[in-house]
This record gives structure tokens, sequence and C-alpha cells, in this order.
């Protein structure tokens, strides 16, 4: 060996001296946590609403209809139950008819929770991933999926809300409207049960610009509505009567009745584009 034997190289860049993660890259002591979205966007606002409302309206077309569809029909359950049995408020009934009408309008209003429950996911598939289903039969493949969790969470809030009417009827109203971002939260982000219904009032007070538009229409179509459309059928003495009136009688009451289903099927497709734009602003994902 001469003076001049190769020595090995040493590392001469400022990276030798880095550590080293268990991938072989260099770690940045320096580098921040990756954020979930920019810390200085915007919330989103009520044109980022309208955009992808109109863009659930139209990717849904083919599925989100029949499932709005089946939720008016199931809320529709307890008035028509009333009129078969001749159901009269004003009258006294035997206990065992007001138990059987009770019960089926509760099943009813939870049916009905749950088929919203089950919507988004179908609705955070159509803005937030590739494609969402474009059959009847795909969308029920997919509600099949998240059935388990959403009936678990739609009887737990179902059952609150319920409490809160039965000791008056505002507390079970604002229930209702604070704790309905737990099923979203739940069902399709995977938050616990518990974590989701503590999280979603403050949801809810973070967005409240996005939820007070759609929260009024909507509160007051789906409960209000059928139990209008109910009273109003046994005013007019029931089906019977409303025939007897001839085909303007029945022509203007379906009219009324389609008018008011097309209306609250907007606010429904609201409601859930109201959720997918949230979640895409939590999580920094982009609206497709």
């Amino acid at each position: 060996m001469t003076d001049d034997a190769i020595e090995p190289d040493l590392p001469t860049d400022a990276t030798a001296n880095e550590p080293v993660g268990t991938d072989g890259v260099v770690d940045d002591p320096q580098a921040e946590p990756e954020q979930t979205s920019p810390p200085d966007a915007d919330p989103p606002g009520i044109d980022d609403f309208l955009d992808n409302s109109r863009r659930l309206l139209r990717r849904s077309d083919e599925v989100l209809p029949f499932v709005w569809i089946a939720i008016v029909m199931v809320l529709m359950v307890p008035s028509m139950t009333k009129i078969m049995q001749g159901y009269d408020p004003m009258q006294t009934l035997q206990l065992e008819i007001d138990v059987w009408l009770l019960a089926t309008e509760m099943l009813a209003h939870l049916g009905a929770v749950v088929l919203l429950t089950l919507s988004m996911p179908l609705a955070r598939a159509y803005l937030l991933e590739d494609e969402g289903p474009q059959t009847i039969g795909g969308g029920l493949e997919m509600m099949a999926r998240y059935f388990p969790a959403a009936l678990a969470l739609s009887a737990l809030y179902y059952m609150i809300v319920f409490a809160g009417l039965l000791m008056c009827i505002i507390p079970g109203l604002l229930a209702a409207a604070l704790l309905l971002p737990a099923l979203y939260m739940g069902a399709v982000r995977d938050e616990s049960v518990l974590r989701a219904f503590l999280k979603a009032p403050g949801q809810l007070g973070d967005h409240s610009r996005l939820f007070a538009p759609v929260y009024v229409g909507f509160i007051a179509v789906l409960f209000g509505v059928s139990l209008a459309l109910g009273t109003a059928i046994q005013t007019a003495g029931g089906v019977d009567e409303i025939l007897a009136h001839g085909l303007v009688a029945i022509l203007g009451f379906s009219l009324a009745f389609i008018a008011v289903t097309a209306v609250a099927y907007l606010l429904y497709i609201g409601l859930l584009a109201v959720f997918v734009t949230i979640e895409a602003y939590d999580t920094g994902a982009e609206i497709r």
C-alpha cells in the first residue's frame, strides 16, 4: 500500500448527518405535517353548495329519485293506515288501535331515516369517487353494504328525537337538526357512533350557512308535509269523499302532491350535497 491509497468516499453534502427513515429516505426534521386541507382555504360557501347540488342532481338521476320515492312512500304509510282503519282523531279509540297506529308511525319514520342514511354513501360516490352506481341494482348493492351501520345510527338518532318529541315538540326538532350530521359521519366517514353524535352539533355550527337554508326547507317538508297531506285527506272525509268531488278535485290534489314531492326532492339532494361538500373541505378531497 502506498501513501496514495484510495480512501473511501465520504459524504460531503448536508444530507450526511440527516436522520434516515426506515424506507431509506432522508427525513426532513423541518417538514410540516401533511395538511388535510389548505390552512388558508375558505370554508365552502353557498356557491360551492349549489354547484355540488347540480352535479349530484345530474349524476344520480338513475338511482336517487327512486330512493326518494321510497322515502315518500314509507312516510305515507301511517296516513294510509289511518284511512284504511277509519281513524277519527275526534273520537276515542280503543287502546289496541292507538298502539297499532303509533307503532306504524314509529316504524315508518325510522324507515325513512334509514333510507336517508343509506342515501349518503351514494351521494359521496357520485361526487368524490370515480363513478357512483348507474343502475338501481348497483345502488341497492352499495346500500346493502352500509345497511348495518345505517340501521344502528338511525335507531339511536330516532330514539333521541322521539324522546325529545315526547317531552315537547321543540326539543325533538332541535335534536333532529343538531344530530343529523352524525348519520353521515358515522355511516360514511367511519366515525364511531359516540364520536359522531358528539361531533355533529359542532359541524352544524361550523357550517351553519350551508345547513340553515336546507334545514328550514328539508325538515319542514319531510316531517310536515306527510302529516299535512294525511290531515287534508282526513279533513275531506277520506279518499271516497275526494273521489266523489270528481276529476277536478282528484287532479288538483295529485298536482299538489307531485309539486310538493318535487320540491322536497330538491331539498333532499341539497342536504346530501352539503354533507359531501363539508367532507371535501375537511379532508382536502376534490369534487370531481
